[in-house]
């Protein structure tokens, strides 16, 4: 055995523990010199192991001085030394403080690993925010999985790294429409929350992410549940919030877009006039706070005062609107994530107040604006459909107020094209090709307006299948209350008479069917077994969700002023 090599190793660690000073333990040399060592033992005569100790209080320090990762490659040394004692029989050699201070580090090791993946995951969705790059989204993805995959399956900290996974699958969701990306992000999301207590500094968090990913899905579907679960975790992650600013910021901006969604399906002028306070509480506190979400919360309050001059006619709500969404989509370029739907937005809004002040020059910028929001926007994008309708819109207000018929063809082409898209939400499809129908009509093209409504009453079955509720069910009916007849009207005004009957037998195909899929309540299993009960109806959700078209429209699209079910019939 090589005295002179223990003598040297023996001293920088007495050094350390005697002055503190750890530079002889932290110089790179001692890992060679312990590697030199340990190769001695091994190779030579396994009667000077008694030096392993030694060596493993070398490595062992050396893990708890330096930081992650740099200390990985003494941790790994430390559990090697241990086997190799254990496995010769020598587990007496251990000290049980070593012990204890060796599974301390592992632990540890384990936190500090999953954290520096957690890390890697939220630069890499920071990001995809500022370039928009989805490969991005997917790094983030595989960064929290692994983070996952690092820690005990009981880790108290698993619920925040669920929580930013269904986060990011619901990011990913809104750039392509990914079904699947959905129901993960909702899966993940309800585990986060139900993995956590009430006073943990995350459960708010983790409660506004599942109430923003429930909100997409009442989008896709309609299901109004999903919408009150949705509220109900806006306004607990509110209630519950006891981090930075920043964080109840991101919270009340949830819960603006549930109010306002709310409004949007039972007209209750309270729960606007509610979303508007908490989106302008929201804007305030990141204006303060200089938060990286900051135009998506002006963006949000754009949208509720929108809506609220829409309800009440106050110029003063849209003029406010028009100012902010202009700030906004001026803000960003086209390879923000947003860019497309805030320049949908903006030509949305100037096209209502054009009507209002004939302003030529407004109606001009609505037009491009939404131009641009089409032309940013991939052919596969589930928002697709909601740009281009609302492309349609302006371009038919342009036509009223400038007489240019080119206007008019163009949008009809738009609204054609808006009710062709397969991933569109139906109801805005149906409404495109109601729209598109009404247009064509004023043309006197009667092939195309029967065209048109032939095409709505086809993706009737899409906005009443039988994944959804009955109540929702019913409000997509009577939504489209007439359409049928008006789809068998122009078929016999262009002579398709037998057209007209398989349309007259489409409509009434779809309320038999909507009778015909009546669900069993689970109301009765849900009292005794409500576990059972919840589980049943996640997998018959995800069997249905399965069969439906998968769409996607941002909370901004979703609710365009001009969605009602007279929309084709009356002004865009």
């Amino acid at each position: 055995m090589n005295s002179q090599l223990i003598a040297d190793i023996f001293a920088r660690v007495q050094r350390y523990f005697e002055t503190g000073d750890a530079a002889g333990l932290l110089d790179d040399a001692v890992t060679v010199q312990s590697a030199d060592l340990a190769a001695i033992v091994l190779e030579g005569n396994l009667a000077d192991i008694e030096v392993i100790p030694l060596l493993l209080l070398v490595h062992l320090t050396r893990y708890q001085l330096l930081p992650h990762p740099a200390n990985q490659y003494d941790l790994q040394k430390s559990l090697e030394l241990v086997t190799l004692l254990d496995v010769s029989n020598r587990s007496e050699l251990v000290a049980p403080e070593v012990r204890i201070a060796l599974q301390h580090a592992m632990d540890d090791n384990v936190m500090d690993t999953a954290a520096a993946l957690v890390k890697t995951g939220n630069d890499a969705l920071g990001t995809y925010k500022l370039t928009g790059d989805v490969s991005e989204l997917a790094d983030a993805i595989e960064q929290y999985q692994l983070a996952l995959d690092a820690l005990p399956a009981g880790a108290p900290s698993r619920a925040p790294i669920l929580s930013n996974l269904g986060n990011a699958f619901q990011v990913r969701f809104r750039r392509t429409g990914n079904l699947s990306d959905l129901e993960d992000a909702i899966h993940f999301g309800r585990v986060a929350v139900d993995t956590l207590p009430a006073d943990h500094p995350s459960y708010a968090t983790c409660l506004s992410n599942l109430g923003s990913v429930l909100q997409l899905r009442f989008l896709q579907a309609g299901q109004r549940s999903d919408l009150d679960d949705a509220i109900e975790a806006a306004v607990k992650a509110v209630k519950a919030n006891t981090g930075s600013t920043n964080s109840r910021a991101l919270h009340l901006s949830n819960l603006v877009n549930a109010l306002r969604l709310r409004f949007e399906r039972a007209g209750q002028l309270e729960d606007l006039n509610d979303a508007i306070r908490a989106a302008r509480h929201a804007v305030e506190i990141a204006s303060t706070s200089k938060a990286r979400d900051h135009l998506d919360y002006q963006c949000n309050l754009s949208l509720v005062l929108f809506r609220r001059y829409e309800q009440t006619g106050m110029e003063a709500d849209l003029d406010e609107a028009v100012d902010i969404i202009r700030k906004v989509a001026t803000a960003v370029g086209p390879e923000h994530p947003n860019f497309a739907s805030y320049k949908s937005n903006l030509g949305n809004m100037l096209r209502q107040r054009a009507r209002r002040t004939q302003s030529p020059a407004e109606l001009n910028e609505a037009v491009e604006a939404c131009k641009l929001a089409v032309s940013t926007t991939s052919p596969e994008h589930p928002s697709l459909s909601a740009r281009l309708f609302n492309l349609g819109a302006a371009l038919r207000e342009r036509f009223e107020l400038g007489g240019d018929h080119a206007d008019h063809t163009d949008a009809i082409e738009s609204l054609r094209h808006a009710a062709s898209v397969a991933a569109g939400v139906p109801v805005v499809r149906i409404t495109a090709a109601r729209a598109w129908g009404a247009l064509a009509a004023e043309k006197g093209d009667d092939t195309s307006a029967a065209e048109a409504l032939s095409a709505a009453v086809s993706i009737l079955p899409s906005a009443t299948w039988h994944g959804l509720d009955r109540v929702t069910r019913e409000y997509h009916l009577s939504n489209a209350a007439g359409l049928a007849a008006d789809a068998a009207a122009s078929a016999l005004n262009v002579g398709e008479v037998g057209r007209a009957v398989e349309l007259l037998d489409q409509g009434r195909s779809v309320l038999w069917l909507s009778l015909l899929h009546i669900r069993t309540d689970l109301s009765d299993l849900a009292r005794v077994t409500p576990t059972l009960a919840a589980r049943l109806d996640e997998i018959r959700r995800v069997l249905d969700l399965a069969s439906a078209a998968a769409y996607s429209v941002e909370a901004d699209e979703a609710s365009m002023s001009d969605l009602g079910p007279n929309a084709g019939r009356d002004r865009m």
